[in-house]
């Protein structure tokens, strides 16, 4: 007897492409600072990408100023990654000013061939841009003593002149 069964299995090729942004600048965003940005993007395969590029369309706030990886036209920022293997992991960094104070969310997409199963992915960094405090003047001793006296002499003038 030769018996024989056949089966067909569809297959679907597909690159579940991520990415994370982080703001790699620590501590208060003041207006006019620059800040640096990392992007990270993983391959989680099942297959291979091809044609990989992130994106980061930089907000109202954000100015780009330069970067060894990524280029920039007006303020949308490109980094043609190109391939990507299963399981790799490509990072870029990128330099922007800060040009309002108050939130600013700021998300970059990637995408590549074959097509992700879970659509386009993204991430999105919010930072708050703190408005530059104005020095407070302040007096020294001098200025204390100076101060004080001069409140005393006017105590006693407002005496003298109740009486």
């Amino acid at each position: 007897f030769n018996d024989t069964a056949t089966t067909q299995t569809a297959v679907t090729l597909g690159a579940d492409l991520d990415i994370e942004k982080t703001l790699l600048t620590a501590g208060a965003v003041n207006p006019g600072q620059i800040i640096v940005f990392r992007l990270d993007v993983m391959n989680n395969g099942p297959s291979n990408a091809t044609g990989v590029v992130a994106t980061d369309a930089l907000p109202a706030g954000l100015e780009f100023v330069d970067s060894a990886c990524a280029t920039a036209a007006g303020n949308t920022v490109t980094w043609t990654i190109g391939s990507l293997a299963v399981g790799a992991t490509v990072s870029c960094e990128f330099r922007a000013r800060v040009t309002q104070s108050g939130p600013i969310s700021n998300t970059a997409t990637v995408s590549g061939a074959p097509a992700d199963p879970g659509g386009a992915d993204s991430d999105t960094v919010t930072i708050v841009a703190v408005a530059a405090v104005n020095d407070v003047p302040t007096i020294g001793m001098e200025g204390l003593l100076l101060l004080g006296a001069l409140l005393a002499m006017a105590g006693i003038w407002a005496m003298t002149r109740v009486s």
